[in-house]
C-alpha cells in the first residue's frame, strides 16, 4: 500500500473517504501533520519488490481524488510519500489481495508448540497482543485472561490533557506550533525534550524550514529511544520526511551534525549518512516523477 502527501489549502480542509473507486477499492484523504494524506493502493508484492511510490500509483490516487475537487492536484504538488507492506491472512484460495480481510489470526501448532500471530494492523495491536497471550495461556493449560494491555498506559500519556500544549508553550516560551508538535510526538515527555534545549541552546533551533520540530528531538531520541541513523530521526522520530522530501534533504546535514555528537561519529561517517540519505530520497522523488529541485517544500 502506498500513500502520498499533498499541501493543505482551501481544497483540503475536510477529510474524505471514497468507498468504491473505479476498481472497487477504498481510498481516503485526511489532514495529517500539516499535510493531506491520501491512500492507499493494494498490490501484492514479493521480497524482491522495492518499497517506493511508483508514478503509476501516484497517478491512480490523484485520479480518484481529483474528481471530487474543484481544482485538481498534479504530480508536481506531491511533497512526500511512503510505501509499506501489510501482512494479510490468506484463505488459501487464489485471488486479489484487496478481497482479503484485514483481521488477525492466532495459529497454534500443537506438534511444535509454536504460537503465531498473523495479519492485523497497527491500530489493533493491543487486541492482537491480548488474543496471543490468551492462546499461550490456553495452550499451557493456565487460566485464560488477565492480560494487562487494556490498562497499560503508553509512555507520555500520564498527566496528559487537552491543554497540555498550551501549558508547555507557557512554561518553556516556545511557539505554539512547536509545543503542539512535541506534545503529539512525546506526550508529557515533551518537557524532557525542551529541558535539553534549555541546557544546550543550539538544540532549540528548528531542524527544517517551515516545520515545528527542533534539534533537541534528535538528541533525545538518540539518548532515550535508541535512534541510531539519520533516516531514523528524519522519518520516524521527527516526521520531517513525511512533511516534505525537499525540506528533509535540506535538513539532512543539520540533523547529521546533531547525531554525530550524540553517537560519536567521525566526519566521514556523518558525511556518509548524509550522502546515503539524500541519494535515497532523491531516488524516490525520481521514481514518482519529481526532480530533486522541483518538489514543493
Amino acid at each position: 500500500g502506498v500513500h502520498i502527501l499533498l499541501p493543505l489549502d482551501e481544497r483540503t480542509i475536510d477529510a474524505m473517504v471514497v468507498p468504491k473507486t473505479d476498481d472497487g477499492r477504498v481510498i481516503f484523504a485526511i489532514p495529517w501533520l500539516g499535510r493531506l494524506l491520501v491512500g492507499t493502493t493494494d498490490d501484492e508484492v514479493t521480497h524482491d519488490d522495492e518499497l517506493v511510490v511508483k508514478r503509476s500509483e501516484a497517478d491512480y490516487l490523484l485520479r480518484q481524488l481529483n474528481r471530487y475537487l474543484s481544482r485538481p492536484f498534479t504530480i508536481e504538488d506531491i511533497v512526500g510519500g511512503f510505501a509499506g507492506v501489510r501482512p494479510l491472512v490468506s484463505s488459501g484460495k487464489p485471488g486479489k489481495t484487496k478481497k482479503l480481510i484485514r483481521e488477525h489470526e492466532v495459529e497454534v501448532d500443537h506438534e511444535s508448540g509454536l504460537i503465531s500471530i498473523m495479519g492485523g494492523k497497527w491500530t489493533t495491536y493491543r487486541a492482537m497482543a491480548e488474543d496471543t497471550i490468551d492462546a499461550v495461556q490456553q495452550h499451557l493449560g493456565l487460566p485464560v485472561g488477565g492480560c494487562t494491555t487494556r490498562e497499560h498506559h503508553l509512555s507520555g500519556s500520564e498527566g496528559y490533557s487537552a491543554d497540555y500544549p498550551q501549558t508547555l508553550a507557557a512554561k518553556y516560551g516556545v511557539p505554539d506550533s512547536t509545543a503542539r508538535h512535541l506534545s503529539e510526538k512525546f506526550g508529557t515527555n515533551a518537557g524532557a525534550v525542551l529541558d535539553l534545549a534549555r541546557q544546550q541552546s543550539e538544540l532549540a533551533q528548528p531542524i527544517g524550514e517551515g516545520y515545528p520540530a527542533i534539534r533537541a528531538e534528535i538528541a533525545y531520541s538518540a539518548r532515550n529511544e535508541m535512534a541510531a541513523t539519520l533516516d531514523d530521526v528524519l522519518e520516524r522520530r521527527t516526521g520531517l520526511q513525511f512533511y516534505s522530501w525537499k525540506t528533509a534533504i535540506a535538513a539532512a546535514p543539520v540533523a547529521a551534525t546533531v547525531m554525530q555528537k550524540e553517537m560519536g561519529w567521525d566526519d566521514a561517517h556523518r558525511q556518509r549518512e548524509v550522502d546515503d540519505y539524500v541519494r535515497t530520497i532523491s531516488g524516490w522523488m525520481e521514481k514518482i516523477g519529481l526532480a530533486k529541485g522541483g518538489a514543493k517544500a
